[in-house]
């Protein structure tokens, strides 16, 4: 374009509608933005380098007009522009941005900003927003990116989401500008807003910030892979994909080790131009300095001294202190995550290894005495955990040294074929004794009316009472919320499982609707026959429910209007539930889908619809229970996975093989049944709700732990599907809702909840198990039914295959596309299949690379030195029948074919 043509046609439009003073007379605090098509003054060093590259500012930066006729950026937060500056840059064609953060009323201006190509994680974000906060104006500039302008009552947390596969991200905008007004950089063309203007800030409705912290939380589990970011005050930097948690995997070995590391990672502008980077950088440090605080604290502060603005700006180093003390980093990787940001700053492969090497072996002596250490450490009998930074490094080494490799087991075999036996003492024993009596006299399997009960049980609960399982963070409180799936084929009576299991809520449903049902039919008669001077019927009463099947979501939202405390939903049919959002729609997706899955959390919600006005529910929540078949289950998996889902949902799964029975033809055990029924019951009608959560006690945060670290190991499976790893980061709180259940059927009983408010060792230890027996169930569901990520699959195959040929010492990629079909036309996925292996010490690339990846691997030895020989034995035996059946195949057509010509 045309620089003066754009020029002139940017202060056409500018001078027209004089957007900047507009905006001031609206309330709102504006800045002019230096338009894309800008000469920029060398004395705005960042802006002016800038020009011309992939990173030019001109058309997002806030800037005025210099006495030399140049543009220049300025400090626009400690700089207001006055009314007669706005409007100088309104004749010269400058964009518009709104400072966000405190506005003079004191409430907050804030942006989302979904800044993504991508159009199904921009939808998604979109329909979440708008289910929340009621379809909001949105600007958009470069399609389907889109802002979203909100006013808050206080200052909400800083978030971002980090988008799967770096197709961008979505965070808040709340402490500089965002651009309302202008022509975008990259269309050319002005920003527009489809739904309108932005009116008087006035005007904007007042939202609380928690809805965003919810928002935020929600567009995360429905986009699978996105990572959520917390980004200030006490928060911490959520490391999906790193070893997070308490384990002592994320603690430096020692200061000197992490001082050193810390050297390797450059804090300039360059490499951490936000705030972001301080703060996951200084959550990081604090982790991995856990056994060295104050030293710890230093390395920060030193990292910190070394960072300047591209004004010359610095840190306050006071500030920043009280920053890292504020820290809370339970949930940061720690030192690995650090050493994978200096390997991501290193270079080629040669340099990441060193990486290693320069935190460990400084010189020759050093290695020396490591060495010397380890071998008195291994000769006083004592045993260590290995680390992650263990496996690196003795990875490296041994590659430097020409040593053993140790090939990892990237099989990953679950016995889908053996019975996954109930551990004793797992189960609430009011829950146990009548699911197992109900499985036998039905024919069904108790795994079946186990986990329904479970469910139902929840269902009844609700958020009477809560959870918060953390000690000291008082946000994260959770009700007692289950989604169950039972998985069978055809004939294994999953229905009468349910059936037995939800009777009691079901019978306590019939009963209120018979009770409040008239008074409500009497109330709208004389509502409907009342005329001018007769006495008002007063509020439409409420109906009391504590189940709900095949409702709407405009159903549901009716039933819950009256019922704060939730419901369960039973769903005969969870396939048939799966479609029914947005039944009336096209499109089949939408603020449906959005408020089913909200339904998992207890969150306030309003539902709209048109011609029907606008329903609040105080508390929208629901368990579910439900049966499907592992075909129909399959067929709906890659829409369920998408958006978190399926991965909300704990499945148990029938023991293959099992025959159906007809079951035991003998009497109900009457007292396990009436026991059951009593606590279902007592739930329902006499405990009130809670206000105070229920909390885990000292003496079980042991117990609570060794949960939390099972369900952390399990994540390092190999393998796996990313939904796998995706439903284990649910099970934290899965974990708690049961422990919960749990909790209050052992004190259903003549006991005032009000003095028992903290979960003892005893039903913690207990929950333990029957978590570890529900996540086994949930392992054989995501291996049958959802099946691993195509690199592993495609990595297993292909070590399956070299453990069923005679040992070699090369492959070659040509010879792997001859042999396996699914990689024939796909060079770069055989590559990335050879890349698996060779992460778990199966092999290296050697030779030459093209655009595809390496073309060569040399195989390691010990993959043959007889670790999987079993393995082996059966990878021959299932290849050796494979091609008997081919070759009886071959023979039968051999014979068609002779008699035809027979014939």
């Amino acid at each position: 374009m045309n620089s003066s043509n754009s020029t002139a046609k940017t202060q056409d439009v500018a001078s027209e509608r004089k957007p900047a003073t507009r905006y001031a007379d609206l309330g709102y605090a504006p800045v002019s933005i230096i338009p894309p098509d800008a000469d920029v003054s060398p004395l705005s060093k960042t802006v002016f380098k800038k020009v011309g590259t992939d990173k030019d500012a001109r058309g997002k930066v806030p800037g005025f007009i210099g006495d030399d006729g140049k543009w220049r950026s300025f400090d626009y937060r400690g700089q207001r522009r006055t009314r007669a500056q706005l409007a100088q840059s309104d004749r010269e064609g400058a964009g518009v941005g709104l400072l966000v953060g405190e506005q003079a009323d004191g409430t907050d201006l804030v942006g989302i900003d979904t800044d993504t190509l991508d159009r199904h994680h921009a939808t998604v974000a979109r329909d979440l927003i708008d289910a929340r906060f009621g379809r909001p104006l949105v600007r958009v500039g470069l399609s389907p990116k889109a802002l979203y302008p909100l006013r808050f009552s206080s200052p909400p947390r800083r978030m971002k989401i980090l988008l799967p596969g770096d197709t961008g991200h979505i965070e808040i905008i709340a402490g500089s500008q965002f651009v309302v007004e202008g022509i975008h950089p990259k269309t050319l063309r002005l920003y527009s807003w489809p739904r309108g203007r932005l009116g008087a800030f006035a005007d904007l409705s007042i939202h609380d910030p928690s809805e965003l912290v919810a928002l935020f939380q929600d567009i995360a589990d429905a986009i699978p892979g996105a990572r959520l970011a917390m980004l200030d005050g006490p928060a911490t930097y959520i490391e999906a994909d790193g070893a997070g948690g308490n384990g002592p995997e994320r603690k430096a070995p020692k200061a000197e080790a992490l001082k050193r590391l810390l050297a390797q990672i450059p804090n300039d502008h360059e490499h951490a131009p936000s705030y972001d980077d301080v703060i996951r950088l200084g959550n990081n440090i604090k982790a991995a300095g856990e056994d060295f605080p104050d030293e710890a604290l230093d390395m920060f502060l030193d990292k910190m001294a070394e960072w300047e603005g591209p004004h010359g700006e610095t840190n306050d180093l006071d500030e920043m202190e009280d920053k890292f003390r504020g820290f809370r980093a339970e949930r940061c990787g720690g030192f690995p995550t650090l050493v994978r940001m200096a390997q991501a700053l290193a270079g080629p492969p040669a340099d990441k290894a060193q990486v290693i090497a320069r935190i460990y072996f400084a010189n020759d002596d050093e290695v020396a005495a490591a060495e010397a250490d380890e071998a008195a450490f291994l000769a006083s009998g004592k045993v260590r955990e290995r680390t992650f930074v263990d496996d690196m490094l003795d990875a490296e080494r041994k590659r430097e040294q020409g040593g053993a490799h140790v090939p990892r087991d990237v099989f990953g075999d679950v016995d889908l074929d053996a019975d996954i036996r109930l551990p004793l003492n797992a189960v609430p024993p009011v829950i146990e004794t009548y699911a197992i009596d109900a499985a036998e006299r039905s024919g069904t399997e108790t795994s079946y009316t186990i986990l329904a009960g479970l469910v139902a049980v929840a269902g009844a609960i609700g958020n009477r009472f809560v959870i918060q399982p953390k000690q000291n963070d008082t946000s994260w409180r959770l009700p007692a919320v289950l989604w169950g799936g039972i998985n069978g084929p055809p004939g294994s009576n999953k229905s009468g499982a349910v059936a037995a299991m939800t009777d009691p809520i079901s019978r306590v449903d019939s009963a209120w609707s018979r009770e409040d049902g008239p008074k409500l039919q009497d109330w709208l008669e004389k509502k409907a026959k009342r005329r001018k001077g007769d006495p008002d019927p007063g509020p439409r009463p409420p109906v009391r429910r504590a189940m709900l099947e095949g409702a709407t979501i405009e159903a549901t939202a009716a039933i819950l209007a009256d019922n704060h405390h939730g419901v369960l939903n039973r769903q005969d049919e969870l396939p048939a539930w799966f479609s029914s959002f947005n039944q009336y729609k096209g499109g089949g997706q939408g603020a449906d889908r959005a408020l089913a899955l909200s339904l998992y959390d207890g969150r306030e919600a309003r539902v709209d619809r048109v011609g029907r006005g606008s329903t609040y529910i105080p508390s929208w929540l629901a368990s579910v229970v439900g049966c499907v078949q592992p075909e129909r289950i399959q067929a709906l998996i890659p829409d369920l996975v998408r958006d978190g889902f399926l991965q909300r949902f704990v499945f148990v799964t029938g023991s293959p093989g099992r025959r159906n029975s007809r079951g035991a033809d003998r009497a109900p055990n009457a007292e396990a049944q009436a026991a059951y029924a009593s606590a279902v019951e007592a739930i329902l009608k006499t405990v009130p709700v809670v206000k105070a959560p229920v909390t885990i006690s000292a003496d079980a945060r042991p117990g609570w732990d060794a949960i939390l670290d099972r369900i952390d190991a399990l994540a390092g499976l190999p393998g796996l599907s990313d939904a796998w790893v995706e439903h284990l980061g649910k099970w934290p709180a899965i974990a708690a809702r049961l422990l919960l259940v749990a909790h209050v059927l052992e004190h259903i009983a003549g006991i005032d909840f009000a003095n028992v408010t903290q979960v003892s060792a005893e039903t913690t230890e207990r929950t333990g198990r029957l978590v570890g027996w529900l996540l086994l169930h949930s392992l054989r569901f995501y291996s049958t039914c959802v099946g691993m990520g195509q690199v592993a699959e495609d990595a297993r195959w292909i070590a399956g295959w070299l453990l069923s040929r005679p040992p070699r010492s090369v492959v070659h990629r040509g010879v792997l596309k001859q042999d396996y079909g699914a990689v024939r036309n796909d060079s770069a996925r055989a590559a990335r299949a050879m890349d698996f292996l060779a992460a778990n010490d199966w092999c290296r690339s050697v030779g030459r690379y093209d655009r595809d990846g390496a073309t060569e691997w040399e195989i390691f030895p010990e993959v043959y030195d007889g670790r999987f020989k079993s393995r082996a034995e059966v990878e021959e035996q299932r290849r050796a029948e494979a091609r008997r059946q081919i070759e009886i195949a071959a023979e039968e057509r051999r014979k068609l074919m002779s008699e035809q010509v027979a014939g």
